[in-house]
């Protein structure tokens, strides 16, 4: 029994060390749609009734409800929150696919690369928005915006070292050196650093 239980927590080990990208993307996909979902019953029961304390609205710089009664939580009259509950769930399926097969088609790298990249521009916008427009932020959009940001992270770094993009073999093997010795982690850590001081400069600029 206890010789099962080794070997069961070494494949374990072994197989999140060689999917934790695509479990990256698998988790947040996961987090992400839970936010989506949850945002888009809160702008229900807003529109059924307009004066409702939602529960994510903790103070007055956490507020879902401001957020989601502005213009910028819609678009044509449809909720932004339903475009998390469509995309999420097509990100969870191609985070396991690739824990099944890493290395695909060039078309279907984009296919899967796209997606993700407009929803961490739009994410990216939309931060922008909160930060210097509404001058509030939403606890589940800001889950929202990590989840799309870190599902589009974790995608490129999985084409870039499986090449699935079809670069030529050096620039192939320039990224995939890269990717091996850890060059994406300070890279990435030094961009959330940035965006955290972009979306908070207007509260210190503020309360100076």
């Amino acid at each position: 029994m206890v010789y099962i239980s080794i070997n069961m927590l070494q494949f374990l080990k072994k197989f999140i060390i060689k999917n934790h990208l695509a479990l990256v993307i698998c988790f947040f996909a996961i987090a992400g749609f839970v936010a989506a979902f949850t945002l888009t019953i809160d702008k229900i029961n807003i529109l059924k009734n307009p004066d409702q304390t939602l529960s994510c609205n903790i103070n007055v710089l956490l507020n879902c409800g401001v957020v989601m009664k502005s213009e910028y939580a819609e678009a044509f009259g449809i909720p932004l929150s339903l475009l998390g509950v469509a995309g999420y769930p097509s990100a969870l399926l191609t985070g396991l696919v690739l824990i099944e097969k890493r290395k695909i088609s060039p078309l279907l790298t984009w296919l899967t690369t796209i997606p993700p990249f407009l929803a961490f521009a739009l994410s990216s916008w939309f931060m922008y928005v909160s930060a210097y427009l509404i001058g509030v932020f939403c606890p589940w959009c800001l889950l929202s915006a990590l989840s799309s940001t870190c599902i589009f992270f974790a995608m490129l770094l999985i084409h870039f070292q499986e090449n699935n993009f079809g670069l030529p073999e050096g620039l192939a093997s320039y990224f995939q050196r890269k990717v091996r010795g850890g060059w994406h982690i300070p890279v990435i850590t030094l961009f959330f650093l940035i965006v955290i001081f972009a979306v908070s400069y207007p509260f210190w600029i503020y309360s100076i």
